[in-house]
């Protein structure tokens, strides 16, 4: 990432269906427009966490924002390339 970013941990947004609103929590946002999400590889590889992890990411894309999810394996095997690839999002706008 670039020097100067502004990044926000636990940023919450809000959802709204006829039921209720509910309220989500995002692991980062940067720049107030890129949603990055870590998917820990025990807990998001069961079914029920993948369908939750696809309904979630269209949630956030309807909403406006750009999702960058990263996998834990990934975030510990590579976190140059990670930040890389946030970089190469930051740098397409």
């Amino acid at each position: 990432m670039r020097r100067g970013t502004k990044m926000s941990k636990l940023f919450p947004y809000f959802l709204f269906n006829p039921v209720s609103l509910t309220r989500k929590i995002v692991d980062a946002l940067v720049e107030g427009w890129l949603v990055l999400e870590a998917y820990g590889d025990y807990w998001h590889n069961y079914p029920d966490g993948l369908e939750y992890d696809d309904v979630r990411s269209k949630q956030i894309e309807c909403l406006g924002f750009q999702l960058l999810p990263f996998w834990e394996h990934r975030l510990n095997n590579d976190p140059n390339g990670c930040a890389d690839r946030i970089t190469y999002m930051m740098d397409c706008t």
